[in-house]
């Protein structure tokens, strides 16, 4: 089945369930975005991918550029507020990191 999720404006937000797209469908993006979990099929070759996502009230997608995927799967992404859970121990000046992190 091919299907093309269409975001116009607002939030999908997924609490602990995830929006997942299948390796024939397709995200339209005019506004709006994945505010929690979203998942998308890795595709072999050297794809690059864009997962709509964002936390409060901010869109923040994540890109990821791959080079050589050589089997197809799937990755699941999200955006969260504040800083990261380890930035204290990261050697990182934490007054000159973002506040935003993405797993």
């Amino acid at each position: 089945m091919t299907a093309t999720l269409t975001l116009t404006s607002g939030q999908i937000t997924t609490t602990t369930n995830v929006v997942i797209i299948g390796g024939a469908g397709a995200v339209v993006r005019a506004g709006g975005y994945v505010s929690g979990f979203l998942q998308k099929t890795v595709p072999s070759g050297s794809p690059t991918l864009t997962f709509e996502v964002g936390g409060t009230n901010v869109y923040a997608p994540a890109v990821l550029v791959f080079t050589n995927v050589t089997a197809s799967g799937t990755l699941l992404a999200k955006s969260f507020d504040g800083d990261h859970p380890s930035l204290a121990s990261s050697g990182f000046l934490t007054n000159r990191t973002l506040n935003r992190y993405w797993s």
